[in-house]
């Protein structure tokens, strides 16, 4: 026997006087005579034993219904990961490439006491730097594990967590071990920022220090140094406007739903399109691998040993290979 859709039964219940009388519910189950002159509590028996029914073969795992949504979701799950592995697969190998390279090179470098001990009056700074490191890499992990899985939305979410630790990295990097204390002792009040009090840079016009604050300055500080340079592709500014979008996906924005929704999918038959998809993966994974660079050069540099260049170069290179996988894979899917 075919079980009834769950819209099929609620057509099934007349609804003559909705949120009228609080609502007389008529359950369709023979003639309208019949109906008109059934039981109140009968037909509200009648119903849930009808919704049981259709909620026991939704979670009942021996029943066809479930059988048969278990293997279409298996299905699609084959059909999206070949799809994925055949377009996206080495640009996933570079991505998790990079990220054995960070961490084994963030632990070679952490791991020289002497290199520390040479460090001692900056030893708040370099612990501060480390720690922030190795959070922006178990962050870029998620980012690779959300679009392995076809979720380029919740990566982008995930990346902006990553900008904004660069962000704070890059801005205690310009300044001495004082402002790692400072940072580190921080309790939160009405200024989230007010740690990063600094005359190199003034507070906004309402004598605060924000987030906004600091991005401004490290973009503007950034754009000076002609030796500081964004990887292949990349310009600092994008990251200003892809922090904005993802702030308004992550915070519920008219932008953030119309502007990165998967609208190619909006016209199927009206049927809401939930499911994974690797529309969007370019961004957050290249701004992730860009922004993670930028933290581990920071990171590395602070402790100023002797191999730095090439440890960076390294990084370097495999960052921007990483980068251009996922842009061709972009242009082929």
């Amino acid at each position: 026997m075919k079980r009834k859709n769950l819209y099929q039964i609620l057509g099934e219940i007349k609804d003559d006087h909705i949120l009228n009388g609080l609502v007389e519910l008529k359950y369709q189950k023979g003639t309208n005579k019949e109906i008109d002159s059934a039981d109140y509590s009968t037909l509200s028996t009648q119903i849930s034993s009808e919704f049981e029914r259709y909620l026991s073969d939704l979670i009942d795992d021996e029943s066809v219904f479930f059988q048969t949504m278990l293997l279409e979701e298996i299905n699609n799950k084959t059909i999206f990961s070949g799809h994925l592995k055949t377009f996206y697969g080495y640009a996933f190998q570079q991505f998790t490439a990079y990220l054995n390279l960070s961490v084994i090179t963030s632990n070679d470098y952490f791991l020289q006491h002497e290199v520390i001990d040479k460090n001692r009056e900056n030893k708040d700074k370099i612990e501060l730097l480390k720690i922030l490191n190795g959070i922006s890499i178990r962050i870029a992990r998620e980012v690779l594990c959300l679009l392995e899985n076809g979720f380029p939305h919740g990566a982008l979410s995930r990346w902006r967590s990553i900008y904004e630790i660069w962000i704070i990295t890059e801005y205690i990097d310009l300044h001495d071990n004082d402002m790692a204390i400072k940072f580190i002792n921080h309790k939160k009040s009405d200024s989230n920022y007010s740690w990063a009090k600094s005359s190199k840079c003034p507070p906004n016009s309402k004598g605060k220090y924000t987030f906004e604050l600091l991005q401004k300055y490290i973009h503007e500080e950034l754009d000076k140094d002609s030796s500081i340079k964004s990887t292949t592709g990349l310009l600092y500014s994008d990251w200003i406007d892809e922090y904005r979008l993802s702030n308004k996906i992550l915070h519920i924005d008219s932008t953030g739903i119309f502007g990165s929704w998967d609208t190619q999918h909006k016209d199927k038959n009206n049927q809401l399109y939930t499911n994974a998809s690797d529309v969007g993966f370019e961004k957050p994974a290249s701004n992730t691998l860009g922004c993670l660079y930028n933290i581990n050069r920071i990171a590395l540099s602070s402790l100023k040993a002797k191999n730095d260049p090439l440890a960076l170069h390294l990084l370097r290179n495999m960052c921007d290979k990483a980068i251009e996988s996922f842009e061709k894979a972009n242009s082929q899917s």
